[in-house]
């Protein structure tokens, strides 16, 4: 082999050496990073609310599917129906529809909607959760989708207050103001959330979301990844489920 050839095998050698060391530093930098002790000093729960937080009472949602009745009539609307097609495309809640109805005159259906949606009571596994979590000093959040309005009559009911007292933030959508809800493109609904938590100096914790809909997990992933925020989600199936898996990360 030439000196100069030898030259050339050295050099790719010595590169080839080089990239591997620089790709087996990043792999463990990254593998530091997503196994990082996680602690209340570093870590914060976030929470949605319906399905998660609350159940239906369900033998009152069924009463309430009566009033339903009263909006036989938008059937011959069919610029009212293409809107509401539009809201359950986007996977919309219960406020969007109550405040399109009432727009258009269909007060009793609105209500009927708003009684179903806040008809809820805790979910008992969860409680105990949120409280044990309260215990060992982490912070909680509510980040939900639920209306602004129909967070603010969940207040005043006092039903959720002994839960909403453990959480030191609660995100709703105002809707009205036209705000994002989860999953519109560009994680818009938590770059509100993550741009609060670096007013309060809290970039570099870690949020652990729990969620219902694997839609909304998802999101909040990749949201968290586009703003360099650590969003570790959880989908939530039940209590106990969600007890044994926080168990595998904080608990």
């Amino acid at each position: 082999m030439s000196s100069h050839a030898l030259s050339r095998y050295t050099k790719m050698v010595s590169f080839t050496f080089f990239t591997c060391i620089i790709s087996a530093v990043l792999i463990w930098a990254e593998q530091r990073i997503a196994h990082k002790a996680l602690h209340p000093g570093n870590t914060i729960i976030a929470w949605d609310f319906h399905h998660v937080i609350a159940q239906p009472k369900k033998h009152r949602v069924i009463k309430r599917l009566g009033k339903l009745a009263s909006g036989i009539t938008l059937l011959g609307n069919p610029k009212l129906i293409k809107k509401i097609k539009e809201i359950s495309h986007r996977r919309g809640t219960g406020q969007e529809y109550a405040e399109l109805l009432v727009q258009h005159k269909y007060k009793k259906l609105a209500q009927a909607i708003e009684g179903i949606a806040n008809d809820q009571v805790p979910i008992k596994g969860t409680e105990a959760l949120i409280k044990r979590l309260h215990t060992n000093g982490y912070t909680q959040h509510i980040l939900s989708d639920i209306g602004s309005t129909f967070l603010h009559k969940l207040e005043q009911r006092g039903r959720f207050n002994h839960i909403f007292k453990l959480m030191t933030y609660k995100q709703s959508v105002n809707y009205t103001a036209g705000e994002p809800h989860k999953i519109v493109p560009g994680g818009l609904y938590f770059k509100k959330y993550f741009d609060l938590l670096h007013t309060q100096n809290k970039d570099n914790y870690a949020i652990i979301f729990i969620d219902d809909k694997p839609q909304n997990v998802q999101a909040a992933e990749a949201a968290g990844k586009k703003f360099g925020v650590q969003v570790i989600g959880i989908p939530f199936h039940n209590p106990a489920q969600l007890s044994k898996k926080l168990a595998e990360l904080v608990v």
